[in-house]
């Protein structure tokens, strides 16, 4: 029998290409052990696959996203329910009101439409991670409330409509994305909104945001 080790397999294309990829993987192992490596570790599925083939689990996973409780895909929710794990929130600092026809931001990209426009400024821009694609198309949650971003998503600081959410004052928590004050404003959206993946999103988040873990 030859030494312990392993054979590793990932999954990088659709539904019959993944198909094959197991036919191919199993065949290697076949071969494997017929050449005396009897005692491998077996592996081929991340999140996504370990939802979806519970049949190719072989002797582990290897669970990435799933651990946060993220989803690579969306259409995965259905198969399993799975509770954010990983949040960004950040407070209001400041809260001003503008009158019709002010513009907000830079390139004075957004134009006020109506009196009693109510603004709250939060201290995260996209040096913290913040994608720029979310300029005037984002959304956080104030007191369970959507707040959409309105103007471009400056390098430290953002700004969002917060005329219908009175709860809204300097200190309010600002929920970026994830779970928080029990409400949810799922990271897969959020990624969805600027474009982009939801493991850019989570490996985009700056050093000065500050991390607080909870066991």
């Amino acid at each position: 029998v030859k030494a312990n080790g392993g054979v590793v397999n990932s999954l990088a294309f659709n539904d019959a290409a993944t198909m094959m990829q197991f036919q191919q993987f199993q065949e290697t192992i076949a071969l494997l052990k017929a050449r005396g490596y009897n005692d491998l570790v077996k592996h081929a599925c991340a999140t996504s696959g370990a939802i979806r083939f519970p049949w190719a689990h072989f002797d582990m996973v290897r669970v990435g996203l799933g651990l946060y409780g993220l989803y690579p895909h969306t259409s995965l929710a259905a198969q399993l329910p799975l509770i954010p794990a990983i949040s960004l929130v950040t407070r209001v600092v400041d809260v001003r009101e503008h009158p019709r026809g002010a513009t907000l931001g830079y390139g004075a990209t957004y134009v006020v439409e109506r009196e009693g426009f109510r603004v709250a400024i939060l201290p995260l821009g996209y040096h913290d991670g913040l994608p720029w694609a979310l300029s005037n198309r984002g959304v956080v949650m104030i007191h369970g409330k959507r707040a959409p971003m309105v103007g471009r998503v400056s390098m430290d600081s953002v700004m969002v409509d917060v005329s219908d959410i009175p709860e809204a004052v300097k200190g309010a928590d600002a929920l970026v994305f994830g779970a928080h004050g029990g409400y949810e404003l799922r990271p897969e959206e959020v990624a969805r909104d600027a474009g982009t993946i939801v493991y850019e999103l989570l490996a985009r988040i700056g050093p000065r945001v500050q991390r607080i873990f909870r066991h």
